[in-house]
């Protein structure tokens, strides 16, 4: 069998079922093996029917005495079972579920297991799953230890169950062993085809133990082996150009800059440079907090490439954020020389794009570029985390191949220690830990739904008295229309809630994604420019406004944002010194969230990252999902002994690739990208 093929492959799978896996991520028969359980239900105790004891959870085998349909006033329907034994009748109650009556007939032999309830006085057994006893056919969810999947609607973990059972069943999987039989040997680890069959249907909870160690080494082993092989790839990709400057050059810059930098800025410029004046492609990452300067160090870079007669180009993730960067690089690079060219390319605005040596800045709008962008020598992608790896590949297929560019990176999203053993191990990292002098920590306040006017009140004040400008960010455009979420504010609406009601006197400015280009450059600069007081956005203004005068922002629905995006939001304010201020109103369902209260005590990003990461996972936090077909199950990010084994580990692999061929040929079909070297 190929394991990569379509889950089609397998028996009785129509497009009906296709569709409903997909909403699982489950496209492939690999897909369908790698859908771990995520707990189990312990059935293996069997008794009989007069041993039973309210409230244990047993399994139980019987002939059918009776099965009908109950129709109930409520318009709900329940299915009464009566089972027997040699020892005794018992009730069995199902609802909304009248097709039973279709499979289960009387004098068949089934197994019902679940938790013994009791009603009117008798015990009985209320939802409970059931099995047909077919001799020939081993029980999956009775009588053991039974896996529960991650479900979607329509699909369940007793249809999930035995399409993995008849799959384990017919086949071998050794060809799905990435590990090598060396590290198998060396940390006593069952090979691939047992671990895969006691992960599904486990004999004991040990062999659960034993086979989640097993799989949490092999999935921080992959992804290790994938970064250090891209590493390797990338490095031999092609000669970059040498970029550099020298030392009136390097003062020219340094001297024409409105600040002082600080000692971190200085060292990763140091870095950076030295990176890029070799003729082997840089890729490194920059991670910094919010406001620590991480732009002026990308443009010195950019700076260095035009004074080396090559191109370069900064892309962003949102079009605010592409013209913020070009305000910035224009503002710093006119300074020196204003001839220096650059152009700003985003989807809504027409450029010429000649080709030649300039600086390009944009948004996704340069990866779909009909002309190549010239003999580009450098590359920056700032919060790299929102692209994919297939839209970073992308972009150099549109640059001349003369040269290999180099490909810097830069992120405000905190990434612990953890995840740069692991996610990252194809960059080289750079950390901005410093702030800027005299910047305070902005003061952050979870403001219930009752202090909600006070505060409004507060705001009002610093408004009129201190002319102060106010960020109001909301998760949604426009209202929900999701019963859940009715209590979430939109930007649209709350707009216009703040106009009519509490600031009608105080000009108010709207941002959000859906505006023309046009549009929003006016809205920012109004903002900027002091003319608008108060700018309600949707999560937009998360990265890249810079508002010298903006000192307070208020959070609407703030529990539907991860810590990193809150702590973001948070570095919109407080840019120049001045004491800031953050309100996180959550909606109701959110208003006991301790999670929020971390904001309240910390202004590090890191340690925020580190609780993002215990509460949502990497996946969510770092866009895992872009690298291909791994997904984290088991792995543990707080086991540093265990990331620094396994990149040992991968890195013993790639420096020995002749030894592994198998492991290397299943990580072509696990992530294409990495062995085709992008």
């Amino acid at each position: 069998m190929d394991f990569f093929s379509s889950v089609a492959t397998l028996p009785l799978i129509g497009p009906r079922y296709q569709k409903l896996l997909k909403k699982l991520e489950i496209h492939s028969v690999h897909d369908l093996l790698y859908h771990f359980p995520f707990r189990y239900e312990d059935y293996s105790i069997h008794k009989k029917i007069n041993q039973l004891m309210l409230g244990e959870i047993v399994t139980i085998t019987g002939g059918i005495a009776q099965i009908k349909n109950i129709y109930l006033k409520s318009n709900k329907q329940l299915t009464k079972l009566e089972l027997h034994d040699d020892t005794g009748i018992i009730n069995c109650v199902f609802f909304n579920q009248h097709f039973l009556t279709r499979t289960l007939k009387p004098q068949m032999t089934i197994n019902i297991a679940g938790k013994v309830d009791s009603s009117d006085g008798k015990l009985v057994f209320i939802s409970p799953e059931y099995e047909i006893v077919n001799p020939e056919i081993d029980p999956v969810s009775t009588s053991r230890l039974v896996p529960v999947y991650p479900e979607t609607a329509k699909l369940t973990s007793k249809w999930l169950r035995r399409k993995i059972y008849n799959l384990l069943s017919c086949e071998m999987f050794n060809d799905l062993e990435i590990i090598p039989l060396e590290f198998l040997n060396r940390y006593r680890f069952n090979n691939i085809d047992k671990s895969l069959r006691q992960i599904h249907f486990p004999a004991s909870p040990t062999d659960i133990s034993k086979t989640i160690e097993r799989f949490s080494y092999e999935e921080l082993f992959t992804t290790q082996l994938i970064g250090l092989v891209r590493r390797s790839k990338w490095q031999s990709r092609g000669v970059a150009k040498k970029i550099s400057l020298n030392g009136n050059e390097l003062l020219d810059f340094m001297s024409h800059l409105p600040f002082q930098l600080t000692k971190a800025q200085i060292r990763v410029c140091h870095e950076l440079l030295t990176d890029i004046s070799k003729n082997v492609p840089a890729n490194r990452l920059i991670q910094g907090d919010v406001g620590s300067g991480k732009t002026v160090v990308a443009a010195l870079a950019m700076y260095a490439a035009f004074k080396s007669g090559a191109g370069s180009i900064l892309m962003a993730p949102t079009e605010v954020l592409a013209f913020q960067h070009f305000q910035t690089i224009c503002d710093t690079m006119h300074q020196i020389d204003k001839y220096i060219p650059i152009e700003l390319v985003t989807g809504s605005k027409k450029t010429t794009l000649v080709a030649g040596k300039k600086i390009l800045v944009g948004t996704h709008a340069l990866l779909y570029s009909k002309k190549s962008l010239g003999d580009i020598g450098l590359i920056v992608v700032d919060e790299q985390h929102k692209f994919g790896v297939e839209q970073r590949s992308k972009i150099l297929s549109k640059v001349q191949a003369t040269h290999t560019p180099h490909m810097i990176t830069m992120t405000a999203t905190p990434i612990p220690r953890s995840l740069c053993l692991t996610l990252f191990g194809d960059l080289d990292i750079s950390n901005i830990d410093e702030m800027p002098q005299g910047r305070l920590p902005v003061k952050t306040f979870v403001v219930s739904e009752n202090k909600r006017a006070d505060g409004y009140r507060w705001i009002k004040k610093k408004i009129i008295n201190e002319n102060c400008q106010v960020f109001v960010v909301c998760p949604f455009i426009e209202d929900s229309q999701i019963e859940t979420l009715k209590t979430i504010k939109s930007a649209v609406s709350h707009f216009e809630l703040l106009h009519s009601q509490w600031f009608n006197d105080i000009s108010i400015g709207l941002l959000h994604g859906r505006l023309k280009s046009k549009e929003k450059e006016k809205i920012i600069n109004d903002f900027r420019e002091g003319i608008t007081k108060i700018l309600v956005a949707t999560p937009v203004v998360e990265v890249g406004m810079d508002i010298p005068n903006a000192n307070i922002i208020v959070i609407e629905g703030a529990e539907r944002f991860g810590l990193a995006s809150l702590h973001q939001l948070r570095g919109r304010v407080g840019r120049r010194g001045k004491q800031a201020y953050c309100f996180l109103f959550p909606s109701k369902e959110g208003l006991n969230s301790n999670r929020l209260k971390i904001m309240e005590q910390t202004a590090n990003g890191l340690i925020l990252a580190e609780k993002d990461l215990e509460h949502r996972g990497p996946g969510e936090l770092y866009g895992i999902k872009q690298s291909g077909k791994l997904r984290f199950r088991f792995a543990d990010f707080s086991n540093l002994e265990l990331l620094e084994k396994t990149y040992q580990d991968a890195k013993y692999l790639v420096e020995n690739p002749d030894k592994f061929p198998n492991s290397f040929d299943l990580l072509n079909k696990l992530s294409p990208d990495t062995i085709a070297g992008n």
